[in-house]
């Protein structure tokens, strides 16, 4: 039980971590390249290439809040 303890920890740890982070936007980079091509081969419209909403901000990650609620906070992840 302690072991598995120890393994829960150290594996949200893992997965928290920058490495894991980054290692994760360079798959999904690779799998959105790959549905694009495959969107295009199959004669699929040329759409522009999405910009991430990080790349606006300071922060890593933002979610977006809907335009409808007034208070407009900025939230981490």
């Amino acid at each position: 039980m302690k072991r598995e303890h120890e393994f829960d920890k150290a594996f949200s740890s893992f997965v928290d971590g920058r490495k894991y982070e980054k290692t994760e936007e360079m798959l999904f980079g690779l799998v959105l390249s790959a549905f694009t091509a495959g969107w295009n081969a199959a004669g699929g419209e040329k759409l522009p290439k999405p910009a991430l909403i990080s790349k606006y901000f300071d922060a890593e990650c933002y979610f977006k809040t809907p335009t409808h609620i007034k208070t407009k906070k900025k939230t981490t992840c």
